[in-house]
């Protein structure tokens, strides 16, 4: 009987332990989650650095706008970060994903991301991981695909060779991606180097639109049914640069940039939008959406890469890239 009494509270003791380990290790868990949206990786440097006064990252900065109907925008006057450039934005279970290319000094021309827990009250700030990629990669844009998972595609030159490519890669936090097989797009296949490419859903089938690297030859244009393979469309000579999209009762609002045609700056870009049934032919929305006016102590010379998302409420929240003052 004592022996029986024994063993019953040494196995007593050792589910305990297990038990006890378990929760720890639960608790480990739910703490290593936690932190991995509210504490950041790095801080975002403050002003201009070093380098021409232009739109590239050194010399730009990261806002937002927000609008009821997505037409008519409001300047929220809050910065969240220097020396960024190209967004992309996301929404997931009410929290707000900013990508973007920092000139952060730990991570100079890399891809980063600003997460909001709170309706972009505060933002946290984490390095993008992307397993197995090649190169540096830089231009994101992120999709949510129907499974909950983020798909990011960016532009990158492998080792040796000169031609720019953009690849893919999945996520399932939105923070680290494992690389997707093969390029999306070749410029040993294209003729040419297309960078800065934004990927839209319409009507079940994605369209890339991207940049020529060496100037404005029109807006690159392919799609694909699986996001993967894509195929090339014709040129659109429209003068627009096509950033995001969100989906309205009857077709798609799409948001971009041009030059606005002011004289006086030499980068006089403008967001503008327009409305779309298949992605192929547009019209233009009336009026602007927004554009540089001096009206913002936190602006200068120019708005473009308009990065829009829909919030749970309704309401549209806006990304865009403005230069940053002098000091």
């Amino acid at each position: 009987m004592k022996k029986l009494l024994g063993l019953f509270l040494i196995f007593s003791f050792l589910l305990s332990a297990c038990s006890t380990e378990q929760s720890s290790d639960q608790e480990d868990t739910a703490s290593s989650e936690e932190d991995l949206y509210t504490v950041s990786d790095f801080t975002p440097p403050t002003g201009k650095a070093d380098g021409p006064d232009d739109f590239n990252a050194w010399n730009s900065r990261l806002l937002f706008a927000t609008s009821s109907d997505g037409l008519t925008w409001t300047r929220t006057e809050q910065l969240i970060a220097d020396q960024t450039n190209v967004p992309s934005a996301v929404i997931k279970d009410g929290r707000i994903f900013a990508y973007h290319v920092t000139w952060a000094e730990e991570i100079r021309n890399k891809i980063a991301v600003a997460i909001s827990n709170d309706g972009g009250e505060s933002w946290v700030f984490k390095k993008i991981i992307i397993n197995d990629a090649q190169g540096n990669p830089t231009d994101p844009d992120v999709v949510l695909l129907d499974d909950g998972s983020f798909r990011l595609y960016f532009t990158s030159q492998i080792p040796g060779n000169s031609d720019i490519q953009t690849f893919s890669a999945l996520s399932e936090d939105g923070i680290t991606f494992t690389l997707e097989e093969g390029s999306r797009i070749s410029a040993a296949e294209e003729g040419a180097n297309v960078v800065n490419v934004k990927v839209m859903n319409v009507e079940d089938t994605w369209h890339l639109y991207g940049l020529n690297e060496y100037g404005p030859d029109g807006l690159y244009h392919a799609t694909s049914l699986d996001g993967l393979t894509f195929t090339k469309q014709d040129t659109i000579e429209e003068g627009m640069i096509l950033s995001s999209s969100i989906s309205l009762d009857e077709g798609y609002r799409f948001y971009g940039f041009r030059n606005g045609g002011n004289q006086n700056s030499k980068y006089s870009f403008e967001i503008d939008s327009w409305t779309t049934e298949e992605g192929f032919t547009w019209i233009q929305d009336e009026g602007v959406r927004l554009s540089y006016d001096g009206s913002s102590d936190l602006e200068k010379n120019f708005v473009k890469d308009p990065a829009v998302i829909q919030l749970e409420d309704g309401s549209y929240m806006m990304f865009y890239i403005s230069a940053i003052p002098d000091a």
